[in-house]
């Protein structure tokens, strides 16, 4: 059975973000990072049985609510997680704010990756916190680590706001990777708050979550989700895991006692324990939404490809990260107004820094018509600026 498009549904529902600024509905919105498709459907069903029975009172945080994600730590990545190293929230934003809160003052500086998603740094300043800038080398539709500058930032900075799976260029960072910069972390004391949110949805090489590495730097924070998993960003949830018992402590208490919030809802929990440990959700993921995934990201890249487009070699997530805009296109103004002509609506580079002008983080969590249909308007686009080009030369 095919995945189900909802689409239309999301379309008709005006509270929809990624829809709702959408007036022409041939425009393709590929902004917002969810897909166009239902979550699975035994989600729905063990909804409908929670509320057939009325209660929907005050619940405690139950043991078996938490089991289920270290259940889900243990089935997919081989990791044991206690319990007792869990919290859960109100989502990944809000755990970064939390721990930034609980581990920093204010004028601090918190160590970023650009171009990286640009919520960071807007939950940075909202905390009157410092963005140190250490950006990402690109060769080759290759992005790495530059961890001599790393290194430098690391000597004069305490946190470190680590994305991996890197939004959004889709990189899943090597294990070499992961182990040099926890040897740099130890050396200059510095904690890790490691978003993961996309560790669930990798396509050909494996997932090393920041925790399996507790043993080498205890000063670390993985901070995760349900949602880009399983499709369901607006339940507004997210786990977050501190082996370190100290910090762990400073930021539940500052999650009570600052941001008052102590539980998580009964609709929620349902939810996330039904997608961590029911095998009809797992089979969804595994044998519906992953391929088509990966069906569509193959698709843009190798369109990519043979246009000769700048792009990251992306092996994860739903996201694709490439540089559309060149010549009198660079501009923000003129590169928007051109996919708008064409029926597009992206997000540009310049929203992760004017580095990235020219760049687009376009979603593929769509349908294959859908996917069809960016391809031919992509295609109008690049002769565009091809003929813009010529005519200037």
């Amino acid at each position: 059975m095919e995945l189900q498009n909802i689409k239309k549904t999301r379309m008709d529902n005006h509270k929809c973000r990624r829809y709702s600024p959408i007036k022409d509905k041939e425009c393709l919105a590929l902004t917002l990072a969810d897909t166009d498709f239902a979550f699975p459907s035994v989600v729905k069903s063990n909804i409908d049985k929670m509320l057939d029975k009325g209660d929907l009172s005050y619940t405690f945080l139950e043991k078996d609510f938490k089991e289920s994600i270290s259940q889900w730590y243990s089935k997919r990545f081989n990791i044991d997680i206690s319990n007792e190293n869990i919290c859960v929230g109100n989502g990944v934003i809000y755990w970064i704010q939390v721990a930034i809160h609980s581990y920093t003052k204010e004028g601090d500086g918190i160590i970023i990756q650009p171009p990286v998603y640009n919520p960071f740094i807007d939950v940075i300043k909202e905390c009157n916190r410092k963005v140190v800038k250490s950006p990402l080398v690109f060769k080759n539709n290759v992005f790495t680590i530059d961890f001599k500058d790393l290194e430098e930032k690391f000597k004069v900075n305490s946190v470190f706001l680590f994305c991996n799976p890197h939004n959004p260029t889709g990189n899943v960072w090597k294990e070499e990777d992961i182990l040099k910069i926890l040897e740099l972390a130890k050396k200059y004391d510095v904690l890790i708050i490691a978003d993961e949110i996309w560790q669930d949805l990798i396509f050909e090489e494996g997932f090393n979550p920041i925790v399996k590495y507790k043993n080498i730097w205890r000063k670390i924070i993985s901070i995760s989700s349900p949602a880009k998993t399983f499709n369901m960003g607006g339940m507004q949830f997210g786990h977050i895991i501190i082996p370190n018992k100290e910090i762990h402590g400073e930021i539940n208490d500052q999650s009570i006692s600052h941001f008052h919030y102590s539980s998580s809802n009964a609709i929620t929990q349902n939810i996330v324990q039904t997608v961590y440990t029911n095998e009809l959700s797992e089979k969804w993921l595994d044998e519906k939404f992953k391929p088509k995934l990966q069906l569509q990201r193959n698709r843009l890249m190798y369109f990519l490809r043979e246009n000769d487009i700048e792009h990251s070699a992306s092996n994860s997530t739903f996201l694709i990260w490439a540089k559309i805009g060149s010549g009198e296109f660079i501009e923000k103004e003129a590169l928007d107004k051109l996919l708008r002509k064409n029926n597009l609506h992206i997000t540009l580079g310049d929203q992760y820094g004017e580095a990235y002008r020219g760049w687009a983080r376009i979603n593929i969590g769509i349908s294959d018509e859908d996917m069809a249909k960016l391809i031919r308007r992509l295609e109008r686009v690049l002769d565009t600026i091809e003929s813009s080009k010529n005519n200037a030369a």
